[in-house]
């Protein structure tokens, strides 16, 4: 098996090397300018990508943390006096305010949901999908629904004994500005890429315009024509 890979390579590398030193010097130094600016902004591109999604991917769990601790600390004089009214009214407060926030809702000690946000009822499995202990500051769980990740947050009211704070934020906002970064470096390294085509063309035809000529005077004087001469471009070491 590794023998059969090694000698498919072979045979490209073979095929690939004749290309090469069949095309002119010209397509050569383009090619290679390009392969190298295509590969530099690939790399850079690839590197802004990861460090981007790492960095605004911790800056929404703090801030998720954040607003979860904050929504359990206003709830808890409401939970305790059985306020519902404005219990639901912070909760949809903490959804409207908050772009990225998805969903909240309050849990008691016993499991059941005190209050919520969601216009077509509570869905199923989500009181038990983040499940998070007492003694706990908070829980994070990374759940994968139709609307894309969400960073699921509980929080315990007063250590469990009045209730569990629930947010969950969509990571949606990160996809789009990582999507939106990762277009502009790339419409960058094309526009990149094109300036050193062009760039490397102008190069190559002042490289080998002396060349041609030296090969015409070649040629005339092989026919027999001793008064050709190439002209001398520059004094550097094709004018020599």
């Amino acid at each position: 098996m590794l023998n059969t890979v090694k000698m498919k390579l072979g045979r490209l590398w073979t095929q690939f090397w004749s290309l090469a030193k069949s095309v002119g010097i010209r397509f050569k130094i383009m090619g290679i300018v390009l392969v190298l600016t295509l590969i530099l902004g690939l790399g850079i591109t690839f590197q802004i990508q990861s460090s981007l999604t790492k960095t605004l991917a911790s800056e929404l769990e703090q801030y998720s943390i954040s607003t979860t601790r904050n929504l359990a600390a206003r709830s808890t004089d409401l939970i305790l006096t059985s306020n519902s009214f404005d219990l639901y009214q912070l909760l949809k407060n903490t959804v409207d305010n908050n772009g990225d926030v998805r969903y909240a809702f309050i849990m008691g000690p016993d499991g059941n949901v005190l209050s919520h946000v969601f216009d077509d009822g509570f869905p199923v499995g989500l009181a038990t999908a983040n499940v998070v202990e007492p003694d706990a500051a908070f829980r994070l769980e990374i759940l994968y629904t139709n609307e894309g990740i969400i960073r699921d947050i509980a929080v315990p009211i007063r250590g469990g004994n009045a209730g569990i704070a629930r947010v969950g934020l969509s990571e949606l906002r990160i996809q789009e500005t990582v999507a939106a970064t990762t277009r502009r470096l790339l419409i960058f390294t094309g526009l990149v890429a094109l300036v050193g085509i062009i760039a490397a063309y102008l190069l190559t035809s002042v490289l080998t315009r002396p060349i041609v000529h030296l090969v015409e005077a070649t040629r005339a004087i092989a026919r027999g024509d001793l008064r050709r001469q190439a002209p001398v471009w520059a004094p550097d070491e094709i004018g020599r």
